[in-house]
């Protein structure tokens, strides 16, 4: 198979192998990355939940025992925002 190769078949097998491995480099860091943007209060079907805002991405949603106080709930979301990574 490789007999009949001459050096423009060598660079463009080269090319080509680069450009797809940047191309697969692309989709796996475009698909990767989720960066959470922040935490809220939210309620769904009626129960408590923290909400987690993911960049391009749905929001996630985490859900609350209706036993925690109010207050708690207010604290957590709080902290949860104070360790976020922000620019």
């Amino acid at each position: 198979m490789f007999k009949n190769w001459d050096w423009d078949d060598i660079w463009q097998l080269l090319a080509w192998t680069a450009l797809s491995a940047f191309c697969t480099c692309i989709l796996i860091w475009s698909f990767s990355t989720k960066v959470v943007t922040g935490y809220y209060l939210g309620e769904k079907q009626n129960k408590p939940v923290i909400v987690t805002m993911i960049s391009n991405l749905p929001d996630e949603y985490i859900e609350v025992d209706r036993n925690i106080p109010l207050d708690s709930i207010v604290v957590i979301v709080n902290k949860l925002n104070n360790n976020l990574k922000h620019k």
